[in-house]
């Protein structure tokens, strides 16, 4: 993948910037890396964030460096109070189980400019206070940190048990030689949800065909000892592009709808 640079930029010395915040939802590895190398080129050791799936969280939670390192999302922020629920009772879950990360703080606004609809996830709860539901899927643990999951749109269930494809995607970005990765779910009549792995290879492994069989069992053994088997990719596609909305982050019903055509073709 090429980076664009401003032509003023390429000889500019950052070394003033302590924070770069990406915004517009997850990059992949492999542009992150390129993205902090361009930086280290420039005399800055500044830190990198990203404003994806957890970005938000960065409104109620507050999350160091070494927090992100080891997968927290973080801790409530003061005044913030932070609670996981089950998403259909709104009944609070214990410690270590999962739900619907719930929200309760001074910033909330009460709806969305020019939205006139009542679909506002926000529920009076009996403790007379005015929660908002996040619409993340995470736990938390005894020491009070919180760990986004992923997003309660891309959840779905396979073989019994609970698929986040967020989870999978991060995973997949992980692995040397994949570029950018989307994962989606493609419902069949009578049979189980089939997980699919869209991938795209780094420049250098597009044209080879050697580099492109090992990516592939790269990628299947990372999701294999990382991940139970229901979350493992039923199939690996590499593209040369995905489909992206107007912000650049990854349009996930094109995609879906795309790997569904194909799927049928088959």
């Amino acid at each position: 993948m090429h980076m664009p640079v401003d032509k003023y930029l390429r000889h500019t010395n950052f070394r003033f910037l302590k924070r770069v915040y990406i915004g517009s939802g997850n990059i992949s590895l492999g542009a992150r890396n390129k993205i902090t190398d361009f930086f280290r080129n420039h005399s800055s050791e500044c830190e990198i964030y990203e404003l994806n799936i957890t970005g938000e969280t960065q409104t109620f939670l507050y999350q160091t460096p070494e927090m992100n390192d080891q997968g927290i999302s973080g801790i409530p922020l003061p005044n913030v109070l932070v609670k996981i629920v089950n998403s259909s009772t709104y009944i609070e879950e214990p410690v270590g189980r999962t739900g619907e990360i719930m929200v309760c703080t001074p910033a909330i606004c009460d709806g969305y400019v020019g939205n006139t609809s009542d679909d506002i996830p926000l529920k009076k709860m009996r403790d007379g206070r005015q929660w908002f539901l996040t619409g993340l899927i995470g736990t938390y643990d005894e020491s009070g940190f919180f760990y986004v999951k992923g997003m309660k749109k891309r959840e779905y269930e396979i073989g019994g048990a609970i698929v986040y494809t967020g989870m999978v995607e991060d995973l997949v970005n992980s692995v040397f030689g994949v570029e950018e990765a989307g994962v989606v779910v493609i419902n069949r009549e009578n049979a189980e949800p089939y997980l699919i792995a869209e991938v795209i290879p780094i420049d250098s492994f597009i044209l080879d065909n050697n580099k492109l069989i090992e990516l592939k069992s790269s990628i299947e053994k990372e999701c294999e000892a990382m991940l139970p088997s229901h979350m493992c990719p039923s199939e690996i596609i590499f593209r040369a592009y995905l489909p992206k909305n107007n912000i650049g982050s990854i349009n996930y019903e094109e995609l879906t709808e795309i790997a569904r055509l194909e799927y049928i073709s088959h």
